[in-house]
């Protein structure tokens, strides 16, 4: 597993452990960078090599 995808784990280990304690991180921070419209360009390059196979 991903260190970036323990936040769920986290939480819920530490909200077992102190009810009211604070979560260890964020869980509404995304765990990968999101790509925005306009940020990634896709090509047939990947397509076409798949179909030579």
């Amino acid at each position: 597993m991903q260190p970036e995808c323990r936040c769920g784990r986290r939480t819920i280990a530490a909200f077992l452990v102190d009810p009211a304690a604070a979560p260890p991180c964020d869980p509404g921070q995304a765990a990968y960078r999101v790509v925005r419209p306009g940020e990634l360009h896709l090509t047939s390059a990947l397509y076409r090599a798949q179909r030579t196979w």
